[in-house]
């Protein structure tokens, strides 16, 4: 009963974006979320089969927004969000069967250098940089993943770290500072 209650519920949460996004909004077969899942933005959402964003987290639905029409968000077949929340500029990519926690991705800084002694110039370029996350990835509570970060296949990114730099395969980081705690 619960499935059948939660296939009906995500069939009228994604209609809105099936119907009015057009190409720019692509959901594959077997999505679930919850009624707090969001998508913002003029960018391209690329959402795989057997995605599942049904959200327990107290923080919020899922959120994926993209802040030009350049940008470009893939979650990849079989991912699991959670409260997840991803901002593109230009590219965030997640690959096959990744757990997301309650997680920040940020590809840019969202503001310009400088900002605020030339705030009132908003052309100013804001630097932009991809993050992919490989399979199997696992991504903690409360993380932090900033712009330009590869995470490689099945690594393991814990509990309130700031992602500032690339995490291999099969690595798992902590802290902030991360820190390379186990490597296999």
């Amino acid at each position: 009963m619960k499935m059948l209650f939660a296939k009906i519920l995500t069939f009228f949460m994604v209609l809105p974006y099936r119907i009015f996004a057009g190409k720019r909004i692509s959901i594959g077969r077997n999505f679930a979320c919850c009624p707090r899942f969001i998508i913002k933005g003029p960018g391209k959402v690329v959402i795989g089969d057997n995605v599942n964003a049904w959200s327990f987290a107290p923080q919020g639905g899922v959120k994926l927004i993209t802040q030009s029409k350049d940008a470009v968000i893939k979650i990849g077949l079989g991912t699991r969000l959670n409260g997840t929340t991803i901002f593109a500029r230009k590219l965030v990519e997640t690959g096959k069967d990744c757990m997301l926690s309650t997680a920040i991705i940020q590809d840019n800084d969202f503001h310009s250098k400088g900002y605020w002694t030339h705030h009132k110039d908003l052309s100013k370029p804001v630097d932009s940089r991809e993050i992919k996350l490989g399979d199997r990835v696992f991504v903690g509570g409360e993380v932090v993943i900033l712009k330009g970060v590869t995470i490689g296949n099945d690594a393991v990114v814990g509990l309130r770290c700031v992602v500032r730099k690339d995490v291999g395969p099969r690595q798992t980081v902590i802290g902030d500072p991360q820190v390379v705690i186990f490597e296999s």
